[in-house]
């Protein structure tokens, strides 16, 4: 068996590899493709899903892992 901080790395590079991304902070993982991102007048980039919709790292590998 792998040790956690490998199985760490495998899922966030399947994560990123999938169009997956994470915001807020490392454990709050989104579909990158359901953002609908855009920047405002202040040049700020704007859109990105609420936090509250955001996913732990296993529970988006999971995810991505079904397609």
């Amino acid at each position: 068996m792998l040790g956690k901080g490998i199985q760490k790395i495998i899922m966030k590079t399947q994560l990123l590899f999938n169009g997956w991304g994470a915001h807020y902070h490392p454990d709050c993982w989104f579909d990158s493709s359901k953002d609908d991102l855009s920047v405002n007048n202040e040049g700020m980039i704007v859109g990105f899903q609420p936090k509250e919709y955001g996913l732990t790292m296993k529970e988006a590998y999971e995810r991505s892992k079904k397609g």
